[in-house]
């Protein structure tokens, strides 16, 4: 588990995972030349992924500490995850603009519902 990782890892891992994914994002889109293999690398494995990993975080702090805004912050997470690839490959590989105008719309009520968890997590802090 990340959270149980040396400082080694907790330093090496943001920045080997994300790097990693981009090489292989930019392998995707211009060597072999494809769109939609981009799209595909980058909405389904990429950014999801980072998401879910941080709705796991979530998840935990939400566990140890009982915290209505860990959990909607979570759950907002693990939906804008899949709001990512439902629509981000008919958006970004496909060019459906209306699958774009969807995807944006639902991850902009997903980050306001980051903010009002954010927002609690913090009322409660300081009670």
């Amino acid at each position: 588990m990340l959270l149980e990782m040396g400082k080694k890892g907790k330093v090496y891992f943001p920045v080997l995972y994300p790097s990693t994914h981009s090489i292989i994002s930019a392998l995707s889109y211009f060597y072999l030349g494809s769109k939609v293999y981009g799209a595909i690398e980058t909405t389904i494995f990429a950014h999801p992924i980072l998401l879910f990993i941080l709705s796991w975080y979530f998840h935990i702090c939400a566990k140890v500490t009982k915290n209505l805004g860990a959990r909607i912050i979570s759950i907002s997470f693990l939906l804008w995850a899949f709001d990512y690839i439902i629509f981000g490959i008919p958006y970004f590989g496909m060019g459906i603009t209306i699958a774009g105008a969807i995807g944006w719309s639902i991850g902009l009520i997903f980050r306001v519902t980051i903010f009002i968890g954010f927002l609690m997590m913090t009322v409660r802090k300081q009670h």
